[in-house]
């Protein structure tokens, strides 16, 4: 169970703020200066849209106070429910390849809250690396050299080293799911850089760190706050991903 520091209130209230008050902002702003050029089937979903996201960071939230409080059925409960419920309105996006993504995703979410961890855990790696592989041919942009390359290849180049040492002792398919893994998700970064989009950046860099702490939760440490850390950035960028993706965002 998290030790509910007054620290980790403040985030958890900080969290509960970016959702309910930030993330559907876009939406609604959207619809209004976007109302009188569209059509009567886009003036119904996009309120819609909003609210489908929002009921996403109220469950999202549920789940973060369910972690500080150590309600294990709840949390088995809300954890696939909400990345189902940003997948929802993706379905009708310009990108099937994200909602393919989302749909994969949840079934990760599903693979690695199972009680056989050991078992589960290189479908459930499976799962989200082919999950950020959709993510990646669906990022609009031409591959090319950037400024990005240097911070995000020595974000890929300390993760490796730094989880060499847990990584090593795991069978090979898990070694080498990883290495990949730390390479299509910094790929994903990459490319979310060249799109110049930011909710692209801002959800695979929260990817990246949401990953991070995974990673080093299982291969090398644990701490109390791990599991607060992984999932307050991984529904975040689930949901900046999702969000770039429906006409409403656009």
């Amino acid at each position: 169970m998290l030790n509910c520091t007054k620290c980790s209130w403040m985030f958890l209230l900080v969290y509960m703020l970016f959702f309910y008050f930030i993330v559907p902002i876009p939406t609604f702003v959207s619809f209004i200066y976007t109302l009188p050029d569209i059509t009567a089937k886009e003036r119904y979903s996009m309120p819609r849209i909003a609210l489908q996201h929002a009921g996403a960071a109220v469950l999202a939230s549920v789940y973060m106070v369910a972690i500080a409080f150590g309600w294990t059925g709840v949390k088995y409960m809300l954890k696939p429910t909400v990345t189902l419920l940003l997948a929802w309105p993706a379905a009708n996006g310009s990108s099937r390849a994200v909602f393919a993504g989302l749909l994969l995703s949840a079934v990760g979410d599903t693979l690695l809250m199972l009680p056989d961890q050991e078992t589960m855990f290189v479908p459930g790696l499976l799962s989200f690396l082919v999950a950020h592989a959709l993510y990646v041919a669906s990022f609009e942009s031409t591959l090319r050299l950037s400024w990005a390359a240097v911070p995000l290849g020595a974000f890929a180049s300390a993760m490796a080293a730094n989880l060499y040492k847990g990584v090593a002792q795991e069978d090979m398919a898990v070694q080498i799911g990883v290495a990949v893994y730390i390479l299509t998700i910094t790929l994903m970064a990459y490319k979310a850089v060249l799109t110049g989009e930011g909710l692209l950046i801002l959800g695979s860099l929260l990817f990246c760190v949401s990953d991070s702490i995974l990673a080093w939760d299982k291969f090398l440490a644990s701490y109390s706050w791990c599991e607060f850390g992984i999932m307050l950035t991984y529904y975040a960028a689930q949901l900046c991903i999702a969000m770039a993706y429906v006409p409403s965002c656009n």
